[in-house]
């Protein structure tokens, strides 16, 4: 397949995105690549496979950055490739991978009716909910329970400077179920009314914890010390082998939305551009005037030596998402069933095995 017919691909994939505003991108890549693997020409299983790798990297890199695409893109062809092949034919062996592409996409097609059943036990009539960002997932179930006759009223964060709870207060308007939109900085005020912390995710780590939309981790700590339980709804290909320790931790790569924002960030810290000469730790050029030259040469060796102990990118940029340790989970509902975070890492197993 050439450059120019994956990149056909990946603004095909791009337009489906536009056109399904309420189908999930992982779900539209899935079947992007279900297409690809029907019209692909190549002769071999791993050419097969080295296709949809460069088609599943065009796709993340150039089309909308959402990391269950990653993971739900990999748990999809570990499905279709991980199976017992004896045929000798390859047309054969082709047909048998493409049911299998079938099956998976009816698979991924029930998980949020799966998520609101398992869901819907767990909302008391009358609760007041706390919602961060759009979250399709949510809104599927809250929209199930609203079916069942559960009253409810959301308060659902403005989340900037996306937009995105402005966005998810009109997706529950039409839907009538009561909600309010609140500022972000409303959080300790509001969260002793709140009843249960409803949260999406991005992607579900090893760990049981999940990265989500900057300020996921600020709610569930917040709740969490008010004794709040927090529910995440997640899918079960948005499970992903990657094992964060703490926000550092977090690749690059998931952090921006592009490879290009995170390489543009400066690596100097501002430690060796201090200019204040009223400032003690003052360190200018040599080639500033004697007057501003610090008194202490000395002090640029040994900040140097301070900086090589800090982290080499300095946050200028607010990163898209946040890690959200599984100490403050209660639990994840998703389409397996209602999973304590501990469990998470037996259920990767089953998936990627």
């Amino acid at each position: 397949m050439t450059t120019s017919q994956i990149q056909d691909l990946v603004e095909r994939f791009e337009v489906l995105c536009q056109e399904n505003p309420d189908k999930s991108e992982a779900v539209v890549a899935i079947e992007v690549l279900a297409k690809l693997h029907e019209c692909s020409d190549v002769t071999t299983v791993q050419g097969l496979y080295d296709v949809m790798n460069a088609a599943i990297e065009r796709m993340w890199k150039e089309g909308v950055s959402n990391l269950s695409v990653i993971s739900a893109c990999e748990l999809f062809q570990r499905f279709i490739t991980l199976t017992t092949l004896d045929t000798v034919s390859f047309d054969e062996c082709k047909r048998v991978l493409s049911e299998r592409a079938q099956i998976f996409i009816r698979k991924v097609g029930s998980c949020r009716r799966k998520i609101a059943e398992n869901f819907l036990n767990y909302i008391p009539n009358g609760s007041v909910l706390f919602l961060h960002s759009y979250s399709r997932v949510v809104l599927a179930a809250l929209a199930y329970a609203a079916s069942a006759h559960k009253r409810l009223h959301c308060y659902v964060t403005t989340c900037s400077p996306n937009g995105f709870g402005a966005k998810m207060t009109k997706a529950l308007a039409k839907l009538k179920i009561s909600c309010t939109l609140v500022p972000d900085n409303s959080l300790a005020y509001l969260m002793p009314q709140v009843d249960l912390v409803v949260l999406g995710a991005e992607a579900v780590v090893e760990s049981g914890g999940i990265l989500n939309i900057l300020g996921s981790s600020l709610i569930a700590m917040t709740a969490s010390s008010l004794g709040k339980p927090v529910y995440v709804l997640a899918e079960s290909f948005k499970f992903m082998r990657c094992y964060p320790l703490d926000q550092r931790h977090i690749p690059d790569e998931f952090k921006w939305s592009s490879d290009h924002e995170y390489k543009s960030l400066s690596s100097t810290s501002p430690l060796l551009n201090l200019r204040d000469k009223n400032n003690f730790y003052c360190c200018p050029n040599d080639d500033d005037d004697d007057e501003n030259k610090c008194d202490f040469p000395e002090m640029k060796t040994v900040w140097a030596a301070v900086e090589a102990q800090r982290v080499s990118v300095i946050e200028q940029k607010m990163p898209r998402v946040d890690y959200t340790s599984p100490c403050y989970i209660n639990y994840l509902i998703t389409d397996l069933g209602v999973l304590t975070p501990s469990a998470v890492s037996d259920e990767l197993i089953k998936l990627y095995l």
